[in-house]
């Protein structure tokens, strides 16, 4: 996160004893968005293939995992 902060992609606040992390731009958030859904589609490859846990699927009802 401090390399983030440092690179000005997001900017921290305090809220009591917690910080909440906004991302910068709109640009940063769509990068971050298309990341993690590569990520997302990497690891459920790797689950039909039988390499590992995949990540359950954000559409799939009751916290089953989709595949």
């Amino acid at each position: 996160m401090a390399k983030l902060k440092l690179a000005g992609l997001v900017t921290v606040r305090r809220e009591g004893r917690r910080q909440v992390c906004v991302i910068a731009d709109a640009h940063v958030a769509e990068t971050a968005q298309r990341t993690v859904g590569h990520y997302a589609q990497s690891r459920g490859a790797s689950r039909r293939a039988g390499d590992g846990p995949g990540v359950p699927d954000s559409r799939a009802p009751d916290g089953e995992e989709g595949t």
